[in-house]
């Protein structure tokens, strides 16, 4: 944002709760809706690990969505949702 201040541009594009932030703190700014892009997070393993790992790794991750969620909300990181 130092750069849209300084150079008095009329847009600005970046992290929606960066973006949030920045609203919050200047008030006539205003963030458009729905976001036109999102980041996908991943992970993953090499290739040569079992089907075994790969399902377990994929179970693992389904069992952390509400946790991974309720650290979202605890951390009042607006904007954020879990897959």
């Amino acid at each position: 944002m130092p750069v849209f201040w300084a150079e008095g541009c009329e847009v600005a594009a970046g992290l929606q709760h960066a973006m949030s932030e920045e609203v919050k703190q200047h008030p006539p700014l205003q963030v458009l809706s729905p976001p036109f892009m999102a980041i996908a997070q991943a992970m993953g393993c090499h290739p040569s690990h079992s089907d075994e790992v790969k399902a377990e790794l994929q179970d693992f991750l389904v069992k952390q969505r509400p946790e991974i969620a309720a650290s979202i909300a605890r951390q009042g990181l607006g904007g954020m949702r879990t897959a």
